[in-house]
């Protein structure tokens, strides 16, 4: 699948660098379309998709971060062009990819229109509709927590953390947050008690990038709290799985170990490459509350959480009570909502979680 989409990738990128130095007819022009259509039938589909998001190639629906120079100077083709996306249609002839190549290699042209080729931005879709709002996201989200279950496992402080993974996980979810699936498809329930820790981890993730993005914040932005908001509870595994993983009412001294879980995992996420710096600030502040009266207390001068922080404690909240656990059932939606607007103000940013409350009512 690799060698198709830099095939395809590579044709692309290559005919609007041609198209640049060369006359229209010209046959070098002809044989880089041509080049173009073979790389576009050996995906043997109706439709090819080309999309950029947060900067990121995406073809076929998988993020393409391979794509080498040829992927880059792709991407700045398009956005020079305002284009998000593009797709190539099956019928698609020699003649009208000549035409879309030099549209797209003159600055100062604007795109023309293509039977068999369509071109443009990908608008932001609600929560409650779209391409994927009656889909089922079954399989796609066990890959996702198959993925974030193998980086948890590799977890250790002697082991560096796969940064790249996190990222393409959300970038995942990003792709089909544009793609209009159902918010609440996109969460996973809890089919095992080991299994709590990532799954919650990944529900929180695309709870607070939703919210991010219902919020306007920008693509980058956006992927940062996502990550962060993977990693807020990584100082869980860090507690003793006894303590972790018990069945009943937690002692006093059982519930203090739980709660250095902040600390334990901001230390962790400090010592991280490469890795958003929001992330070891929501790991430490996610159970401050708004009102500062959580955990851990911060020495010094008063100061609220961060706002990526209030954004991921919102969801953690809705997420953990929504989720079945060995010592209690899981509430509805409804139920958890409500419990939500009783803490307005004191456990949670009012803005923020009326922001949140209509996410989920246009979700139901």
């Amino acid at each position: 699948m690799d060698d198709q989409r830099r095939q395809l990738v590579t044709a692309l990128a290559v005919a609007v660098s041609k198209a640049q130095m060369y006359a229209q007819d010209h046959n070098a022009r002809r044989a880089d379309a041509a080049r173009i259509l073979e790389a576009q039938a050996r995906f043997e589909r109706e439709q090819v998709e080309i999309m950029v998001i947060a900067g990121e190639l995406v073809i076929d629906n998988l993020l393409f971060r391979d794509a080498g120079l040829h992927g880059q100077k792709l991407v700045k083709l398009l956005r020079a062009k305002g284009i998000s996306r593009v797709d190539l249609l099956a019928g698609l002839t020699v003649e009208e990819l000549q035409k879309f190549v030099s549209d797209l290699a003159d600055p100062d042209r604007e795109l023309g229109t293509y039977s068999r080729i369509r071109a443009g931005t990908m608008g932001v879709r609600t929560a409650s509709g779209g391409l994927l709002a009656n889909l089922d996201l079954s399989d796609y989200n066990a890959e996702q927590l198959a993925r974030l279950q193998t980086i948890y496992g590799a977890i250790s402080p002697f082991r560096e953390l796969e940064t790249a993974g996190l990222e393409e996980i959300v970038a995942n979810f990003l792709l089909t947050f544009r793609r209009g699936a159902n918010l609440l498809q996109m969460i996973s329930p809890v089919r095992s008690h080991s299994e709590y820790t990532y799954t919650h981890a990944m529900n929180v993730a695309v709870l607070s990038m939703s919210q991010a993005e219902h919020l306007g914040l920008g693509d980058e932005i956006v992927e940062a709290v996502g990550v962060a908001a993977l990693m807020h509870d990584v100082g869980k595994l860090f507690v003793s799985t006894e303590v972790l993983h018990k069945n009943g009412p937690l002692t006093a001294d059982e519930f203090n170990e739980i709660k250095r879980h902040p600390l334990l995992g901001a230390a962790y996420l400090a010592r991280v490459d490469g890795i958003t710096r929001l992330a070891p600030i929501v790991a430490l502040e996610h159970h401050r509350k708004f009102d500062a009266s959580g955990y851990p207390p911060m020495s010094g001068n008063w100061r609220r959480q961060h706002t990526a922080s209030q954004i991921v404690a919102i969801a953690d909240f809705f997420d953990a009570l929504r989720s079945n656990r060995p010592y209690r059932a899981s509430l509805s939606v409804q139920e958890v909502l409500h419990m939500m607007q009783q803490g307005s103000g004191k456990d949670f940013n009012p803005t923020l979680l009326g922001s949140f409350v209509m996410l989920l009512v246009n979700a139901l």
